[in-house]
């Protein structure tokens, strides 16, 4: 896309020991908001190839995986755990729907 290197970068399975936090978050969200899971990444690839855009599904949570790629990178993703990698561009973006 003019000129840009894109790879989109999937979360994979979610480790054991986020399960409580991942639980958590499903009970506090509301109908609003946007559910990632296999079949949504499953789709977002299936437009990745259609398109010729890079991707990865990483083995666990996309979060070490970006941040082993290129830390110089822009990062676009739903949280800042990423600064935590070492990230130097985060963009966050908000996963909720709104309605005017």
């Amino acid at each position: 896309v003019y000129g840009l290197h894109f790879t989109a970068i999937f979360d994979g399975q979610s480790p054991e020991e986020k399960s409580s936090e991942h639980q958590r978050r499903r009970d506090r969200n509301n109908d609003n908001s946007v559910v990632i899971n296999s079949t949504y990444i499953a789709m977002c690839a299936e437009v990745c190839e259609k398109y010729f855009f890079d991707y990865i599904i990483a083995p666990e949570e996309a979060d070490m995986q970006v941040g082993r790629r290129n830390k110089t990178a822009i990062a676009i993703c739903r949280d800042s755990d990423l600064i935590a990698y070492g990230h130097q561009v985060v963009v966050i973006v908000d996963s909720y729907i709104h309605s005017e």
